[in-house]
């Protein structure tokens, strides 16, 4: 992505079941893991990973893209076609693998590439080393819980939110290694906290450790 302002128009038109897993998941999370309010006996994480699976193709991919520029254009125009520009024949599923892979998450699962966005989020915001491949699992077991185990969110489909998960992850991810090269991260760490922040988590208001996300 040419800068953070790209990153962010597109980030502004998530579709409505992405800005709902957001907020359902994330709201309260600096304040209570892994559970969220009300679950008393929620779903082991290995079987709700498992529910998150979904099949991806090009095919896939393309509708997520096609899908995702035609709301910036409504709102950005300038953010669309900038990403446009830069995604054009691009294979984002194997950017996507080949940043993520070394810490344990995989392609085809809405949990995965959820938690790879969260993390990259959280990174950004707190100038953080890479994390390590433990605490990224933990993430990802403390968030597919809360995704499978909210009503509300039973009803989108897993592709469509997983391939939307991996293409913002992969926008963000640019944008970030552009505010590197020009000398622009302060701001671009400040943006991306604020970005969090407005679905329900405080990235610096919660360390990343083997356990997981935990309040500071």
């Amino acid at each position: 992505m040419a800068d953070f302002a790209t990153a962010r128009g597109m980030a502004a038109s998530q579709s409505a079941a992405t800005t709902d897993v957001l907020r359902h998941t994330l709201g309260g999370v600096s304040r209570s893991l892994p559970r969220g309010p009300g679950l008393k006996s929620p779903i082991s994480a290995p079987v709700a990973i498992n529910r998150l699976q979904y099949l991806s193709t090009p095919a896939t991919m393309q509708a997520a893209l096609a899908a995702y520029l035609a709301r910036a254009r409504r709102t950005n125009p300038a953010a669309a076609d900038a990403a446009g520009r830069a995604l054009a024949g691009q294979d984002i599923s194997r950017i996507y693998r080949a940043i993520v892979s070394s810490f344990g998450l995989r392609d085809r699962n809405v949990a995965d590439a959820y938690t790879a966005y969260v993390v990259l989020g959280w990174t950004i915001a707190n100038d953080g080393a890479d994390p390590s491949p433990a605490a990224v699992r933990a993430v990802r077991d403390q968030l597919a819980v809360r995704i499978v185990s909210d009503p509300a969110l039973a009803r989108y489909s897993p592709a469509a939110l997983g391939e939307e998960f991996k293409l913002s992850f992969v926008i963000l991810h640019g944008g970030w290694q552009s505010a590197r090269r020009q000398g622009g991260l302060n701001p671009f760490a400040d943006g991306v906290a604020r970005m969090f922040e407005r679905q329900g988590l405080s990235l610096r208001a919660v360390r990343l450790t083997p356990a997981g996300f935990e309040p500071r």
